[in-house]
């Protein structure tokens, strides 16, 4: 039986100005691409996401979407709500694989007893193109990132505007400069965070991550 992955979905606008829930075809694909269901995961309550609303959360009927999915990928955008740290926790605690990017990396982070904050110099950190790499990332030799990469060092895109602060060391592991990039628990399957976006290189190390990710996913039965 093919694993379903819950995509989680961001706030934007439409070209005619109407609010809209927001799955990425390109993660979509990848998910189809690795022979598992994508399933997109929107909030249960009446919230206008994008007027700062404060939110009213229904758990229950959140975590019984929750609860059919066998991993998460958080993807990256601009706004993120209270659902997404539901989510992330689900998850941590229920031992499910979940990918957070862009993002999906800084709420995770969130959870983990970090912050993030807008970042003063977005010319590092903004390519011209989803494809193009624009700055290298160090990885910390004992984290599992480079188990799953084999490298210390990595050139990535960058298409965020806002930076992970105050996290627990123990969580980094990856980093450009004093930016961190990437962020991790090594005592769950597959807890992995990166500020880049994988799903526009398809380069060698992205397809690395995105395969030990579906591949950790397909081989855990419940």
């Amino acid at each position: 039986m093919k694993k379903i992955i819950g995509l989680i979905g961001r706030p934007d606008y439409t070209p005619l100005g109407q609010e809209a829930m927001v799955i990425y075809n390109s993660l979509r694909k990848i998910v189809s691409a690795n022979d598992c269901i994508p399933l997109g995961i929107l909030p249960v309550s009446q919230n206008s996401y994008l007027k700062n609303e404060k939110e009213d959360l229904d758990i229950d009927s959140f975590e019984k979407i929750l609860s059919m999915c066998d991993g998460f990928i958080m993807q990256g955008g601009d706004l993120y709500y209270n659902y997404d740290l539901v989510a992330i926790k689900y998850a941590h605690n229920n031992d499910i694989p979940i990918l957070g990017i862009c993002l999906g990396m800084q709420t995770m982070a969130v959870y983990l007893g970090g912050f993030f904050t807008e970042i003063k110099n977005k010319k590092l950190h903004k390519a011209k193109n989803s494809a193009e790499y624009i700055h290298n990332v160090i990885i910390k030799e004992d984290s599992f990132l480079y188990s799953v990469i084999g490298k210390k060092e990595i050139l990535v895109n960058s298409l965020h505007k806002d930076t992970v602060t105050r996290i627990p060391n123990k969580y980094i592991s990856g980093t450009h400069k004093e930016t961190i990039e990437a962020i991790e628990d090594k005592t769950k399957r597959f807890f992995l965070g990166i500020q880049w976006h994988p799903e526009y290189l398809n380069d060698e190390n992205s397809l690395k991550i995105f395969n030990i990710f579906f591949k950790t996913i397909k081989e855990y039965q419940k």
